[in-house]
């Protein structure tokens, strides 16, 4: 008896998807770590427009210049916004990715504890045999060393 061949290549394929789903998780990752870096980007450029209005309040300000300033803030805050959905699903694609890479890991473990059982199985069955061999070499030695031979049925002895 052989290991089978099937276990081995089905615990090969369980590594492959492992590896597949943690590079999705990777990616998942970098994409939520970049949107993060945008929203800190644009509340940094708040901030400092912000300082550079105050620095400019010390003079007195044209209605266009208070009305660009109104318009730039408000399409940074519905950046801002926009940032904080992408983050919010970024972090749902990797909550679901590492999910994945759970139910990976469970399959790999699965297929290896297949693995195994089957080679336990096969050591198990060589072992008998051997064990069945070695009983059939003992009881042919005592046989030999015993001097036994078929007697005949009859009772009579050949002469």
């Amino acid at each position: 008896m052989k290991p089978r061949s099937t276990w081995p290549l089905l615990a090969k394929k369980a590594e492959d998807a492992l590896g597949k789903r943690r590079q999705e998780l990777q990616a998942a990752i970098q994409a939520t770590q970049k949107h993060l870096a945008t929203r800190q980007r644009l509340l940094g450029m708040i901030d400092t427009y912000k300082a550079k209005l105050q620095e400019r309040q010390q003079q007195p300000l044209s209605v266009a210049e208070a009305t660009n300033f109104r318009e730039f803030m408000a399409q940074l805050l519905r950046l801002v916004e926009r940032v904080e959905l992408d983050i919010q699903q970024a972090l749902a694609v990797q909550e679901q990715a590492k999910r994945r890479v759970t139910e990976a890991e469970i399959e790999l473990f699965k297929m290896q504890a297949m693995v195994d059982k089957d080679l336990k199985a096969v050591a198990a069955y060589q072992k008998k045999q051997e064990q069945r061999q070695l009983d059939a070499l003992g009881i042919t030695q005592f046989n030999l060393k015993n001097g036994s031979s078929p007697a005949p049925a009859s009772g009579s002895s050949v002469a």
